[in-house]
């Protein structure tokens, strides 16, 4: 399960590539991993990207939260158009596999081709 230290380092690494993006496209691999209407974040902009305890909250220009806890096994792994991958959460070999992946619970892509995947092996995150 990754600790405090790691979802803060998690927040400060998608602070520095996500702020600002648009979301273009949210697929949702897995419906146990995502609560909520994906279709009311299409055309939203990241604004900000805080966490509360072990929760990342990307918040949304429109009073909307995206809430994410990783669990056990959880990954946010952002794949840019150009550039290294770059993220946080449990190792396994989704760091350099291909994305999506069998353990990609959710992805969000951006208008400008980059993507942001949510992998979770035992499906425990949200």
């Amino acid at each position: 399960m990754p600790e405090l230290p790691e979802v803060e380092t998690i927040k400060r690494r998608l602070q520095e590539r996500i702020l600002n993006k648009t979301i273009a496209v949210v697929q949702v691999h897995h419906s146990k991993s995502f609560q909520g209407n994906s279709a009311v974040l299409i055309n939203r902009k990241i604004v900000a990207i805080t966490r509360q305890a072990k929760i990342l909250q990307l918040k949304l220009n429109s009073n909307l939260t995206i809430l994410v806890h990783l669990k056990m096994t959880g990954q946010l792994i952002l794949q840019p158009v150009t550039g290294e991958r770059i993220g946080g959460g449990h190792p396994t070999a989704d760091w350099v596999a291909n994305l999506p992946s069998s353990h990609t619970r959710v992805s969000i892509i951006f208008i400008d081709g980059d993507k942001l995947f949510f992998n979770d092996q035992r499906v425990f995150g949200w």
